[in-house]
Formats: structure tokens, sequence, C-alpha cells
């Protein structure tokens, strides 16, 4: 007599599951096997999800669009990749589906007057960073309005970076005008840099107001800014056509310290702010009149054209825009 030697277990196991067999004499005999799509369930995050779970997710998605952090294997010592040629790992997290975004998407816009202003820059930043437009951008545009009173200074450098470049300028004035008055607020919470990148934001929008940049002038020049901070100044503060002779004057005191490292498109950026701001810097002139020409030169030999030796100072300023044009356009 034989033994049975398999144990059979529950529904689900192979021996427990029905199957099709022309020998079958059973209800089963004419059951086909079919694939069903997997149900992964997103209507529960629409329904469970939270500010603190919004913000995971956001953040998620930024740093998975971050550079790569290598670390080495927990038995390895440093240099031992080389050697053994090994390959670091890395923990980045894996880029998201289709079916998350339209979930994430559409809980942000369920609850978009309700998100604190931290959660709604760490959503805006996260579909900027992964260049999803799924009509969040317009739908927390007005959201924002509501809200202005309680944004940070972190958050609100986010909300302007972002929106300056993915809404039209002239279909929300209103949005970066509050946004503007509402930067004199939380400038103690910026540095000089993040300051003056919002201004640059604002001019990109649409917004035209230069009362705006005397504030963040005066922060940019108590905070002290390196010389690449303050080129960026000059230059922001040419687009709004801003001059106060003290703040201009700092500005001209730091690029005269550093004036040795600076390069070609530093030189341009700085005679061309000065220039639209209709301020004279005598001294920066003077001391760049014979490394201007020669870095114009050195750029005119790339692309064959003849330029003149330099006469006086306007012309040097004609000079590097002309030049500055030739290099963007090859």
């Amino acid at each position: 007599m034989f033994k049975c030697l398999i144990r059979f277990k529950g529904p689900g196991n192979a021996f427990a599951t029905p199957i099709s067999s022309s020998v079958t004499d059973s209800p089963y005999r004419l059951t086909k096997f079919k694939l069903k799509p997997i149900r992964h369930d997103f209507q529960n995050v629409l329904m469970l999800a939270d500010n603190k779970c919004l913000e995971r997710a956001a953040k998620e998605v930024i740093s998975s669009k971050l550079p790569p952090v290598h670390t080495q294997f927990s038995d390895m010592d440093p240099g031992d990749s080389l050697q053994f040629g090994r390959k670091f790992v890395d923990q980045r997290p894996l880029s998201k589906s289709r079916g998350f975004w339209v979930v994430f998407s559409k809980r942000i816009k369920s609850s978009a007057y309700i998100l604190p202003p931290k959660t709604i820059s760490l959503v805006l930043r996260a579909f900027h960073v992964a260049n999803k437009d799924t009509g969040i951008y317009v739908s927390l545009a007005d959201p924002i309005k509501y809200i202005i009173k309680s944004i940070d200074g972190t958050s609100l450098y986010w909300i302007v970076t972002v929106l300056s470049k993915r809404l039209k300028g002239n279909c929300n004035k209103e949005l970066f005008d509050m946004l503007a008055n509402h930067l004199q607020n939380v400038l103690y919470q910026v540095t000089g840099a993040m300051a003056v990148e919002i201004c640059k934001c604002l001019y990109e929008s649409g917004y035209r107001k230069s009362d705006v940049c005397k504030n963040v002038g005066l922060k940019v020049v108590n905070s002290g800014i390196g010389v690449i901070d303050a080129i960026h100044a000059i230059f922001t503060f040419g687009l709004f056509k801003f001059r106060c002779d003290k703040i201009h004057r700092e500005l001209e005191n730091i690029i005269i310290e550093y004036i040795d490292q600076l390069n070609a498109i530093d030189v341009a950026k700085i005679v061309i702010g000065f220039d639209r701001s209709s301020y004279d810097p005598a001294r920066v002139l003077n001391l760049l009149e014979f490394k201007l020409m020669k870095i114009i030169c050195d750029i005119s030999e790339n692309y064959k054209n003849d330029f003149i030796i330099a006469v006086d100072r306007s012309s040097c300023v004609e000079r590097v825009k002309e030049t500055v044009c030739i290099v963007q356009q090859n």
C-alpha cells in the first residue's frame, strides 16, 4: 500500500488550485486561467493621505532628481572598489509611475485651500524638478493668495522660483504683485543671494516695479556677500533700472576687492548692469579698462570679428554688449 508523502495545504496552494484538464470531472473542468490586473488601490491614498504624507511624497520626488548619493558596501574599505571591481550603490528612490502623479495631483487639488505654505512649496518644487504639468501650477495659484501673510522666507523663495517659470505673468499679475509686496516682510529669513534671486524671478514673471530692489539692496550690502552674488545683484538691479548710489557704491567696493578673479562673463554682467542702472562706476572702469579690452579681443578671436581698440568708456559698454550677444548666439 502506497503512502501519501505530499502534504496538502490550504486554498492558494498549487495542489488546491482548480485547473482545467481534459480528464478532470469536476465543476472546474471548463475553468480557464485568466490574468487579472493588479489593483494598487490609489483611492485609499486620496482618502487617507495627510500633510505629512504629502510632504514625504514630495521630498521623495525631489531627492530622486538630485545627484546620486553613492555609498560603499558595509564590508568594504575605501579603495577596495577599485581593487575588486565592485560598484557603488545608488540609493536614490525609483522614479514614480503615472498612477502616482495622477493621484498625487488629485489629492493636492482637492485640498489646495487647506494646505500650509511649506507643503505647497514642496509640492511645487517636486512637480517642477520632475517636469510634470497636470494643471497643478494653475490650481495652486489662487489658494496662495489667501495664505500670503503666513508664507515664510524659504517657502516664498521656492514658490516664486517655480511659478515664475511655470505661469504666465500677464495672467497672474495680481499674484506676483502680492508675492513681491510680501518679500519685505520675510527678508530677515532669507540670505542676500536668495533675495536677489527672488527679484530676478519676479522680473521674469513680468513684475517691473523697482521699489522691491531698495530693501533687497540694503539686505545684500549688509549681509557680507561674495563677489559672485554681488555681480548677480548688479545685473538684477540693472534689469529693473534701479539706482541707489549708496548701494551701488558698496557693490562697487566688493568688485574692486576681487577684480583679479573676474572672467569675461563677469565683466560683461558688471558693465551692462551698471549701464542699465545709469550708474557710472568710474573706479571699476579705470581698473578694468585694459583687462576689459583684452577679454573682448580674446573672445572676438574665436568668432573672427574685428574689434577696434578701446577709445572711451561708452564704446567699451557697447562693445561688451555686442560681445555678449555674439557669445549667446553661438
